[in-house]
């Protein structure tokens, strides 16, 4: 189920708090915008919602989204008369690990009833039908959010499986590339411009998703970082990697043990993910110190497949 709530009333509550984690592609970029196949993670550090009612440590906050926003139409739609918010981006707007979702799902989760996360997700794609398919959010980043851990999902085939990550964990890490300046593409922007994919197209990056979920339900390595490796090199011949992200894959690829080197997100640009062969630490710090010489920020291994958004309420 999507959300810890039933019929949450404000008008009854003295204090909420929503927190929604980031979440990063492993593989399904672009494909998910047809419903395609992809398997995501949900990331730390979480987006926070605070509220508080007929207190004024917020008082300048009584919208803390655009108002024309999802989240922000989702505010103005429901009573927050005498209510007070403050929004909390840990990643302080560098963008890339699914804000406007948690947006969404923060301030749905103020007066939402429990739902199956793909219906939550369709709801919120509903927003966007004045788009062409391929131009619409797929509405993965929010499942993701919701549900936590790493996830399975292709939604034109309302296939949604909970994947087991902890054979995984020691073997990944993930890097933060839009902490650097110029780095993040604007997804809006990009989708906005973008042509989209033919048929033969969509069919071979679903070939490759499918084998991804087989590796992982198989808890094979070496086949995870080829169907990886796979996926960028499919993106890449579509003119979907960015010019830097080829740069730290290449960079990366140079380390003994690395399997595979993935950029996620638009243009792969947000996330840099690395697979490697070892566990240990010290070899870990090696690929550490070619991250930090790149400019990109690790994200802590604590923080990888973590639980879905929850909400505390006090009356």
């Amino acid at each position: 189920m999507a959300l810890d709530l039933i019929n949450l009333a404000l008008t009854e509550k003295k204090y909420i708090q929503s927190r929604v984690p980031g979440k990063v592609f492993l593989v399904g970029e672009y494909l998910s915008n047809y419903g395609g196949g992809a398997i995501v993670s949900a990331v730390g550090s979480e987006f926070i919602l605070n509220g508080h009612q007929n207190q004024s440590e917020y008082a300048d906050s009584k919208m803390p989204f655009h108002p024309k926003s999802p989240a922000g139409q989702i505010l103005e739609s429901i009573s927050i008369k005498d209510w007070n918010f403050q929004w909390i981006d840990p990643y302080c707007g560098a963008g890339g690990l699914g804000g406007s979702t948690a947006e969404f799902v923060a301030a749905y989760s103020l007066n939402a009833s429990v739902k199956d996360v793909t219906t939550v997700s369709r709801e919120y794609r509903t927003l966007f039908e004045n788009l062409p398919e391929h131009q619409m959010p797929s509405g993965y980043d929010l499942v993701t959010q919701l549900r936590g851990g790493l996830v399975y999902y292709r939604s034109k085939k309302d296939k949604l499986i909970d994947l087991d990550f902890e054979w995984l964990r020691d073997h990944i890490k993930f890097y933060r590339a839009t902490d650097s300046l110029g780095r993040k593409v604007d997804t809006h922007t990009h989708l906005g411009s973008w042509t989209g994919f033919h048929v033969a197209e969509i069919d071979r990056l679903n070939s490759i998703s499918e084998s991804a979920l087989s590796s992982c339900i198989n808890q094979d390595l070496d086949w995870f970082a080829f169907q990886l490796e796979e996926y960028r090199q499919a993106l890449a011949k579509l003119g979907l990697e960015s010019e830097d992200s080829k740069i730290d894959s290449n960079i990366f690829r140079s380390a003994e043990g690395v399997l595979a080197v993935k950029g996620c997100g638009a243009m792969l640009s947000d996330v840099i993910l690395v697979v490697a062969d070892f566990k240990d630490l010290e070899r870990w710090r090696y690929v550490d110190a070619i991250a930090y010489d790149r400019g990109l920020v690790p994200i802590d291994q604590s923080l990888l497949f973590v639980r879905g958004a929850s909400v505390k309420v006090n009356t």
